[in-house]
């Protein structure tokens, strides 16, 4: 039979085999064997369509705001999932909105929204290349991001529109205010659960509590990875130069390597506007030529600026202007000040303030410096400028090499000369002390789904670096046994059952005080002692933050007597509340107000918005497909 099939696949049989082959390849491509169509809709709204693509790169970014944030539990990744897709819900339905109210975005605009973009910038520039590599790493082209950039800068100005529209009535802005300045003073009890430190654990209540939250008492998923690093620091260290060619770059920028030049000047001003009449700028002339008279007679310079200049920010200075560089001053002043000597008044230079008679107090900078004197910022500068081309060099043959050897970092090794380095375990958490490891980009790419599969991570762009990362051992989220997780679970009992002792205490404390009991009596049963807390405002530090809502929640006390409450607090420990006194503010301050009105208007607005898209999303005909997703 193997005969057989040998030598017909000589023939023309062969021939036909393949072309039935080639057929399906040709009109459907081999996409479609390997993997989901990413063209293929995955969410409708309201008939406009959203394809497999966007859903994943919308997701993946998701899944990066959170990283190194939460542990991606099962839980966790359904809600991303959820979360992604009533984004591009709202998104879309924003947009649908904007367009049918002919809200557009120019395309200057739009230049200008991704040149402001700090992702998009090198020291402080906007850079084309860190542009196009910062969308690429999104999942990208350009023209797909500024689409997407396009309608979502569209759907800020509805969401704008609907907030800004929002308001506050002078009577509201009055209620708020008065009880943002209300003070109250209390006294608090503290009630510590470590008070109890004798609880009794049986196995029931291990097993109870062990079966009802197991999922407590999992291992964490973790990872252990190997990882190679592009710096550009490394690179700049390791480059070589010549003197001469140093010598070469400082003298081609010889002006760049000069200190800035700086002035300390007094002047006297002799105020005449630029349009004044020839009767007036004669008469300024006079002062003028009196004020250089007194001066050659040897008044001081002090003096006469007081009595004389009609500059009022300098004449109680003596007329001084302290230092200032280049570019700074009127052009007439700086060129009549930069081009005079040290100590001496020069003649009076007009400009559109009027006549000004200048000093020179001192001078400093300007200078050329030598090679010498420079040489480390110019060999700086030269490493700087070499290390960035070998960079993105080096880091797009990176890129390359770990894409068509994802199964090792050796050879990028190898041929880019990279250390390979090893971290020891590490949680969704990261390693907070590693430069590394605490770095979310990298936790999201050592537990994403590829490198998880046993391949190398896409290149991870850190702050001047990249890197790429592969797992060498791979521990999943796993359930343990009630044995292997016992003193966990007791401690967990114990701790439950000692904030249940400290909240019961403490109920009993204000049962006891609101029926009359003494306040020693109280401070006795907690084994502590009553803090004061005088003229407290709601913004206030010094208690916990259910403390504060609690006493400034409390009904007005009566005069000689106090109003009780108590509330258990985020850390286990229950605390007692006894309100005192409430005071209140004669005055409302306008400033206060102001503010207080810019937060209603505020929180109005973004309740406005959110209602607005709960409305749109109601009337909305979405539809889900899951089975594609």
């Amino acid at each position: 039979m193997l005969q057989l099939i040998r030598d017909k696949a000589q023939g023309w049989i062969a021939w036909v085999i393949v072309g039935l082959i080639c057929i399906p390849f040709a009109l459907w491509g081999v996409q479609e064997y390997l993997g989901p169509d990413p063209n293929v809709t995955v969410i409708e709204i309201n008939g406009q369509e959203i394809g497999l693509q966007t859903f994943t790169i919308e997701h993946q970014r998701t899944r990066y705001r959170l990283g190194g944030i939460v542990e991606e539990t099962p839980e966790v990744s359904q809600a991303i999932r959820t979360q992604t897709i009533e984004r591009l819900v709202r998104d879309e339905l924003m947009a649908q909105v904007s367009a049918g109210q002919g809200l557009r975005i120019s395309d200057e605009q739009l230049a200008l929204a991704i040149q402001g973009e700090q992702a998009f910038q090198v020291n402080g520039q906007y850079s084309p290349e860190a542009y196009e590599r910062a969308i690429a790493t999104e999942g990208y082209s350009p023209g797909s991001f500024e689409n997407v950039l396009r309608r979502s800068l569209v759907a800020e100005q509805l969401a704008s529109g609907i907030m800004e529209t929002a308001f506050s009535s002078a009577q509201d802005v009055d209620r708020v205010t008065r009880l943002e300045l209300e003070r109250r003073s209390f006294w608090t009890l503290s009630i510590e659960p470590e008070k109890f430190e004798k609880v009794d654990v049986s196995d029931a209540e291990l097993k109870t509590y062990f079966d009802a939250n197991k999922a407590d008492f999992r291992t964490a998923e973790r990872v252990k990875t190997a990882f190679v690093k592009l710096s550009r620091a490394a690179l700049a260290d390791a480059i070589d130069v010549s003197e001469d060619t140093l010598r070469t770059m400082f003298e081609s920028r010889v002006d760049a390597y000069r200190a800035p030049e700086e002035l300390e000047a007094s002047h006297i001003l002799i105020e005449v506007a630029s349009d004044a009449d020839e009767a007036t700028v004669a008469a300024a002339r006079e002062q003028v030529e009196k004020a250089q008279a007194r001066l050659a007679a040897g008044e001081d310079f002090a003096l006469v600026a007081k009595e004389m200049s009609a500059d009022p920010g300098s004449a109680e200075e003596g007329g001084s202007l302290g230092s200032f560089g280049r570019g700074v001053m009127d052009p007439a002043f700086e060129a009549a000040a930069f081009s005079q000597e040290v100590g001496v008044v020069g003649s009076a230079a007009r400009t559109p303030f009027g006549f000004h008679l200048i000093r020179v107090d001192s001078k400093k900078g300007g200078g050329v410096p030598t090679f010498e004197q420079v040489r480390k910022e110019v060999l700086a500068e030269f490493r700087a400028e070499e290390a960035d081309k070998l960079y993105y060099e080096q880091a797009e043959r990176l890129a390359t090499i770990a894409f068509e050897q994802p199964d090792n970092l050796e050879v990028a090794a190898e041929e880019l000369g990279l250390k390979i380095e090893e971290l020891d375990w590490m949680t969704q958490s990261g390693l907070p002390s590693h430069e590394v490891a605490s770095d979310p980009k990298f936790v999201a790419a050592a537990f994403s789904d590829e490198v998880l599969e046993g391949n190398n991570s896409d290149p991870v762009e850190l702050t001047d670096s990249v890197i790429v990362l592969r797992m060498r051992e791979h521990q999943p989220v796993s359930d343990r046994t009630l044995d292997e997780a016992r003193e966990d679970v007791r401690e967990a009992v114990m701790a439950d059952k000692r904030q249940e002792a400290a909240a019961k205490l403490g109920a009993e404390i204000v049962r006891a005080l609101r029926d009359g009991g003494t306040v020693e009596a109280a401070a006795s049963s907690a084994g502590s002692k009553w803090q004061e807390h005088e003229n407290q405002g709601r913004n206030g530090q010094g208690v916990t933050p259910e403390v504060r809502q609690v006493a400034f929640a409390l009904p007005r006390p009566k005069e000689g007597s106090d109003v009780v409450d108590g509330v258990e607090n985020a850390d286990g420990s229950f605390t007692v509340v006894r309100l005192s006194s409430v005071s209140d503010s004669e005055e409302l301050p306008e400033a206060v107000k102001n503010l207080v009105a810019a937060g209603i208007q505020r929180d109005r607005g973004e309740s406005d918005f959110r209602d607005t898209v709960k409305w749109l999303r109601d009337g909305a005909d979405v539809v889900i497909h899951d089975n594609r997703l």
